[in-house]
């Protein structure tokens, strides 16, 4: 069965980011095209894959200036936001310049 309207009990239609960003390919994707888009530069990916954090983040640099793509891992319609870079393995992570 199709997702979307025209199958009511399965709820609404995801984007085609919404449903691929469970992959962590495409969540790759997209924070390059963000990056493209903006005139950034991904600098890491720092993926999460013990209990916590929960996230996943795209480390995107503007001339010195970090922030973060976040994405989350384990919710079927993921939740995706712009933060300030944050450590995953406890080491500081501060702004460049």
């Amino acid at each position: 069965m199709a997702d979307g309207p025209e199958n009511p009990s399965r709820g609404p239609a995801l984007s085609r980011y919404g449903r691929a960003m469970t992959s962590l390919r495409e969540f790759r994707r997209a924070c390059h095209e963000v990056a493209r888009r903006t005139g950034g530069r991904i600098v890491e990916f720092r993926i999460a894959d013990g209990v916590t954090p929960n996230f996943h983040q795209g480390v995107l640099d503007y001339g010195g200036y970090r922030l973060s793509i976040v994405c989350t891992r384990d919710r079927t319609e993921p939740v995706v936001a712009v933060a300030e870079p944050r450590a995953i393995d406890g080491t500081a992570v501060g702004r460049h310049g």
